[in-house]
C-alpha cells in the first residue's frame, strides 16, 4: 500500500514539473495569460486595450463645456426717473437714479446665482421691474403709481431653474 501511495504522490509531482513551466509560457511578465493566447477575438482586444491603458467597454465622456447664461434686469413703467438698486452675488450691489426705461445686463457661467432688483418711482407714475434670464422672465412685480411706492423682486436660480426657463422659452 505504501508503493500505491508512492506512485501516486510521485506521479503528482511529475504533473506538477511538467505543468508549471507549460502555464509560466503562457503567461506575461504580471502572471497573466498573455493577450495573444486569449482565443476569442473580443477577450484579446478587451486585453490588448487594458494593457495599453485605454478605456474598455465605454463610451467616451466629452469634456464639460461650462454653459454662459444672460441675466437682465429691467425697469420700465409710465415714471420718468426712479431710484434702483441691483445686486447679484457675482457683481454685489448697485444703486442709482436714472430715467426709464432702463435696463442692464450681465453674462456668467455660474449655474448657481442670487440676483435682486429694487425700484422706487422718483416721481407719480407706474413702475415695473423684470428680471430675464436668456430672455425668459425669471422674477417680475410692479407698482400701482402711487409716489414713492418701492417694489422689489429677487431670487436664486440654480441649473435645474435655468433648465425650465429655457423649456419655458421654446
Amino acid at each position: 500500500m505504501g508503493n500505491g501511495l508512492e506512485v501516486n504522490a510521485m506521479r503528482n509531482f511529475l504533473c506538477v514539473l511538467l505543468i508549471c513551466p507549460l502555464l509560466a509560457c503562457a503567461c506575461d511578465d504580471d502572471s497573466n495569460p498573455t493577450c495573444e493566447d486569449l482565443r476569442d477575438a473580443a477577450m484579446r482586444l478587451e486585453c490588448i486595450e487594458r494593457r495599453e491603458g485605454r478605456n474598455v467597454g465605454t463610451t467616451p465622456i466629452p469634456p464639460v463645456v461650462p454653459r454662459t447664461y444672460t441675466v437682465e434686469y429691467r425697469v420700465i413703467g409710465t415714471a420718468r426717473r426712479a431710484r434702483i438698486i441691483y445686486a447679484s452675488t457675482i457683481h454685489g450691489t448697485t444703486e442709482l437714479t436714472t430715467g426709464l426705461p432702463w435696463f442692464a445686463s450681465f453674462r456668467t457661467n455660474n449655474d448657481r446665482i442670487f440676483v435682486s432688483l429694487y425700484a422706487k418711482a422718483e416721481e407719480i407714475g407706474t413702475v415695473r421691474t423684470q428680471i430675464l434670464v436668456d430672455g425668459v422672465l425669471f422674477r417680475e412685480a410692479s407698482t400701482d403709481g402711487f409716489f414713492g411706492t418701492e417694489i422689489e423682486v429677487s431670487g436664486t436660480f440654480s441649473h435645474p431653474d435655468i433648465l425650465s426657463i429655457q423649456s419655458q422659452k421654446k
